[in-house]
C-alpha cells in the first residue's frame, strides 16, 4: 500500500494488489467510463494496481476535483477517493457502536480448498482489517474468535505506533494468541495461546481474552507438542512448498516426537502425525520404509494433507464453542458474549466494532457478531 515519507498508509497505488484494487478498477470501468477513460487506458479487473489504473484514476479524480469534490489527483486511491467513486462504502452512522465486518477468505485447514492455508487466511484477514481501519481515525474495538484471534493480534501488531490510542479494546474468544498468565477478566487459565505469537505489550491493558476451561487453542499446555503441531497445521496445503516445509520440520528433534519415533512419549501430541509415516518414506504408502524422502512427500501430498485433518481434530475440543452457552457462564456468572457486551458498554463510550471471524465463517457469524448485535 502507498505510504508517505513517514511510512504511514495513504492509499492504494501502483504495485498494490488485492480485492479492493479490483473494486477500484470495476468502478473506473463501469461507473465512470467516460471520465476515467478506463477502456482507452486498458484497465482490467486484474486486482493489480498498474499504470493503466493510475492513468484512469488521475483522469477521473481530476474531473471530480474540478466539480468541487476536493480529491487528490496524483493517482493514489486514498480513503476519500475510494468513497467518492463508490469503491468503498463507509459503515452506517447513528449507532453508538457502528459495526465494521472484516470479510476475507476464511477457508483453511485443507477444507474446502486444500490449496489455501491458514497462514494465508491470517495474512489476508490482517491486510483487509488494515485496509478498512487505517483510513478511519475514530476509536476502535477489535473482536475475534479462534482464527479471528490470530488475525486481530496481527492487526494490532501492524498498527501504527503513533495511532495506538485509537485501539480502545480488544476482545478475543478462544484465541491462539492469548498470552500466558492472568487475564484482565480476573482468571488465570493454564498454558497459553497455541500459536505462541502473543498479544503485543502495548495492548495488554486493553485486551480481554476469554479462554473456556479445556479449550486448547488459548490454553495449550507449556509442556506439550501442541504449538509445534499447530505450526504445521496452519501451513497445511496440497503444494510442493508445504511438502518441503514439512520435510524440514519432520527432520527436527520434535519432528521425531510428532511421528512417535523418538522423544518423550508422555508429551501431549506425541505420535499425532504417526499416520503419515508410510506416506513420507519410499516404498508402499501403507508401510514405512527407510528415511523420510522429499520426493515421496511431494508425490503423496494429497494423502498427507487428508491425514492431517485427523491431527487437527485432535486439538479441537467442545470447549472451543461454549463462549455463548449459558451452561458455561464462567465470567461473573455470565457467558463470554454477555460479559464482553458489559465490558464494552462500561469502559468504551463509543467505537467502531471490527469483527474478525473464525475459520470457515463470515464476519456476521459467530461470537464476535453475537457481541456486536447486542451493542447499542
Amino acid at each position: 500500500m502507498a505510504r508517505d515519507a513517514n511510512g504511514h498508509w495513504v492509499g492504494y497505488g501502483v504495485g498494490d494488489s488485492g480485492p479492493q484494487v479490483a473494486k477500484i478498477q470495476h468502478r473506473l470501468l463501469f461507473a465512470y467510463p467516460r471520465n476515467s477513460h478506463a477502456v482507452e487506458h486498458g484497465v482490467t479487473e486484474s486486482g493489480t494496481f498498474d499504470l493503466a489504473t493510475k492513468a484512469a484514476l488521475i483522469d477521473l479524480t481530476t474531473f471530480l476535483d474540478a466539480q468541487g469534490k476536493k480529491l487528490r489527483v496524483d493517482g493514489i486511491a486514498d480513503y476519500a477517493v475510494q468513497v467518492a467513486i463508490g469503491a468503498y462504502i463507509p459503515p452506517p452512522q447513528g449507532r453508538r457502536y457502528p459495526i465494521q465486518g472484516v470479510g476475507y477468505n476464511t477457508n483453511a485447514f485443507l477444507q474446502p480448498d486444500p490449496m489455501h492455508s491458514y497462514v494465508q487466511c491470517v495474512n489476508e484477514g490482517t491486510a483487509e482489517g488494515l485496509r478498512l481501519a487505517l483510513p478511519d481515525t475514530r476509536p476502535k474495538i477489535g473482536i475475534g474468535y479462534s482464527q479471528g484471534g490470530d488475525v486481530v493480534n496481527n492487526w494490532i501488531r501492524q498498527w501504527p505506533a503513533d495511532r495506538q490510542g485509537e485501539i480502545k479494546m480488544i476482545v478475543t474468544f478462544g484465541s491462539p494468541a492469548r498470552r500466558p498468565g492472568p487475564t484482565l477478566l480476573g482468571d488465570d487459565p493454564p498454558g497459553s495461546g497455541i500459536s505462541r505469537n502473543y498479544t503485543p505489550q502495548w495492548a495488554w491493558d486493553r485486551t480481554y481474552d476469554f479462554a473456556a476451561p479445556g479449550d486448547m487453542y488459548p490454553e495449550a499446555p507449556d509442556d506439550s507438542l501442541l504449538p509445534q503441531l499447530y505450526q504445521i497445521l496452519i501451513r497445511a496445503a496440497a503444494t510442493p512448498d508445504f511438502a518441503l516445509y514439512l520435510f524440514n520440520i519432520l527432520g527436527s528433534t520434535f519432528g521425531g516426537a510428532l511421528l512417535g519415533q523418538s522423544g518423550n512419549s508422555s508429551l501431549l501430541g506425541f505420535g499425532s502425525l504417526s499416520g503419515i509415516l508410510g506416506l513420507i518414506t519410499p516404498g508402499p504408502a501403507t508401510q514405512p520404509s527407510g528415511q523420510i524422502n522429499l520426493l515421496a512427500m511431494i508425490t503423496n501430498i494429497p494423502a498427507i494433507v487428508e491425514t492431517l485433518i485427523v491431527a487437527l481434530e485432535f486439538i479441537i475440543t467442545g470447549a472451543h464453542g461454549t463462549y455463548g452457552d449459558p451452561a458455561h457462564a464462567n465470567w461473573d456468572g455470565m457467558t463470554g458474549v454477555d460479559k464482553a457486551v458489559q465490558l464494552i458498554t462500561q469502559h468504551v463510550p463509543t467505537a467502531v466494532i471490527y469483527l474478525f471471524p473464525g475459520t470457515w465463517s463470515s464476519w456476521n457469524q459467530g461470537f464476535p457478531m453475537d457481541v456486536a448485535s447486542r451493542l447499542p
